[in-house]
């Protein structure tokens, strides 16, 4: 377990990191790091506090503008299990490169409005394995 003190330009907060997630950053977590955390903030001992629920280096790639753009390909037989799939894909690999939808029988395309991806090889490769490699494709 760890207590931690997280800031920003204007202000500082407590933070805590429980056993079980202390335990996978442990290793990589330093002083003066630049992170990007997830959790919820509780008022302890009159104080706010974030409870870290996810923590993961900052990584500046994930949030610069891009004029990329992600083109999956679906069918009727994959729209129903493609865009929970693709939800989960954008919450693993936050990013800025939008995501868009080309519906083959439809002859539809479509940007998903409130999901973005970091279109990394790891990324990539997951896509392509549930989608095809030709349906999936990264557009510069």
């Amino acid at each position: 377990m760890a207590f931690l003190v997280i800031s920003d330009e204007s202000n500082e907060m407590d933070a805590v990191l429980f056993p079980n997630i202390y335990r996978e950053v442990s290793t990589w977590l330093q002083e003066e790091q630049i992170v990007v955390i997830n959790g919820k903030v509780d008022m302890r001992n009159d104080r706010l506090q974030w409870v870290i629920s996810e923590i993961g280096p900052f990584e500046e790639e994930a949030f610069k503008e891009s004029n990329q753009r992600l083109f999956v390909k679906i069918t009727n037989n994959t729209e129903e299990n493609a865009m929970s799939f693709l939800k989960a894909k954008a919450k693993e690999f936050p990013g800025q490169t939008p995501i868009l939808i080309y519906h083959e029988e439809k002859k539809q395309t479509y940007k998903l409005t409130h999901d973005f991806i970091q279109p990394n090889e790891e990324c990539i490769s997951q896509l392509q394995q549930y989608f095809g490699n030709e349906n999936v494709v990264l557009n510069a």
